[in-house]
């Protein structure tokens, strides 16, 4: 099995619409999910950015602590330790703790990405995902790129 993981990252660099699919699917998925699957979700984020085309927003160097933070429980740290260091963040909740609201700019980003999720770190790892894959999360789109980035 660990082979086949292997050969569908290399796939993801050859071949980036698949990567920003899947970039996409993350982000659905996290919107939707409970907090128990956070730490799975972050680390298929990372496994991601990771696998980064060279043109993407998200290419550079990976942070090798994300797993002890996860097996912590920093969760939320863990995502944010996933972003860009000039990349502005906020996170907002309901006083029920059961829903938030994170939004990221990326740097080169004119506009922000709002994305919710049933924690912090799953609203976090929505929200990344949507603005790294920026004007790419409709992969059939051939209107150019998005009015988000400068």
């Amino acid at each position: 099995m660990k082979s086949i993981q292997n050969r569908s990252t290399d796939l993801f660099r050859i071949m980036p619409p698949l990567w920003y699919a899947r970039l996409e699917a993350l982000a659905n998925a996290a919107e939707i999910a409970a907090p128990a699957d956070a730490g799975r979700l972050i680390g298929r984020l990372n496994d991601l950015l990771g696998t980064a085309p060279q043109d993407a927003i998200a290419c550079g160097p990976r942070p090798t602590d994300i797993d002890a933070l996860i097996a912590v429980g920093g969760e939320t740290s863990a995502v944010l330790a996933l972003l860009p260091p000039r990349a502005a963040w906020m996170l907002s909740s309901r006083a029920e703790g059961d829903l938030f609201l994170a939004t990221i700019v990326l740097p080169g980003m004119i506009e922000e990405i709002t994305a919710q999720g049933a924690s912090a770190a799953l609203a976090l790892v929505a929200a990344t995902a949507m603005a790294v894959a920026g004007g790419n999360m409709m992969i059939d789109d051939d209107t150019g790129p998005s009015p988000r980035f400068a």
